[in-house]
Parts: structure tokens; sequence; C-alpha cells
């Protein structure tokens, strides 16, 4: 029997816990090639896994704590499973690998925490329509500028 099926059909949660792995990595590596939504998407995607370990629900949570939606309850999140992987003794990686990832999660908290606080002071004193309104303006807004800037339909901007 080949090796490769030999190893998923005898060991399955090995070879599932290597599929999240690789959905994880597909998250960052759309994040940080700048398609940010779909790095979200994918990591709120995995996520939802209730098999998905403590160190890749971590890794999900830290990449959410840049995005727009509850940034400071993943970055929470975060650090939590960061600092339990550290109590556990770091498994499978050198504890200052562990205490590197639980800065950068502090880091980024901080940071989203900052945004949120900004964001409520923004918007303090309107109602709830006239925020959603206003949030859509900005995103038409940003749109039309968007369009703007990619020229006509067809053709790239000359460089």
């Amino acid at each position: 029997m080949n090796t490769f099926l030999w190893t998923a059909i005898s060991n399955p949660q090995e070879n599932l816990g290597r599929t999240f792995e690789w959905l994880c990595e597909q998250a960052r590596s759309a994040s940080s090639a700048g398609n940010h939504e779909e790095g979200y998407r994918q990591a709120r995607r995995l996520l939802l896994e209730p098999q998905l370990g403590d160190f890749l629900q971590a890794n999900c949570h830290l990449l959410l704590t840049s995005s727009d939606d509850k940034a400071s309850v993943h970055g929470e999140e975060a650090v939590a499973l960061y600092q339990k992987l550290i109590d556990k003794g770091g498994p499978g990686a050198p504890l200052g690998y562990y205490n590197d990832l639980l800065a950068e999660a502090r880091r980024l908290l901080e940071r989203a925490r900052a945004r949120e606080a900004e964001e409520r002071q923004r918007w303090a004193g309107m109602t709830d329509s006239q925020v959603t309104k206003a949030k859509v303006e900005e995103i038409l807004d940003q749109l039309k500028k968007d369009d703007g800037e990619a020229g006509p339909e067809g053709e790239e901007d000359a460089q």
C-alpha cells in the first residue's frame, strides 16, 4: 500500500492537523499578500472547526486581531491561548517561540483596543442608523476612489 495513503488511513487525526495547518497558512498568506478580507474569511471559517487545536486557533485569532470585526475579542483569545500553550510548557516548539507570539498578540490587542476607542469616539452621539449610513457612505466613497484609480475598464494605469 502507498505510504501516503497508509499514513492518512492509519492516522487520520494527524492528516486533519496537517490540513488545518495548511488552511491556516493559506489564510495568513492571503492576508500578507494584501487580500485581507479573504484571509479573515478563511480564519473565521477555520475557527468554526471543533477539532482545531489551540495553537492554530491562536494563530487565527491573531490574524483576526487586525480585522475590523471584534478585533479586541480576537486579540484577547489569542493572548489567552498563547498563554495556555506557555503554561503547558510550549509543546512542540521552544518556549521562546510562544513568548514571541504572546508578545505579538499583546501588541496587536493594544492596537485593536486603540482603534476601537477611536471608533467609539468618532461615532459618539450618533444613533446606530446614523453610524450605519455614515459607514456605508465611506465605503461607497472608497469604492468610487478605487474605481477612479483603476482607470477605464480593461486598461491598467501607466507606470
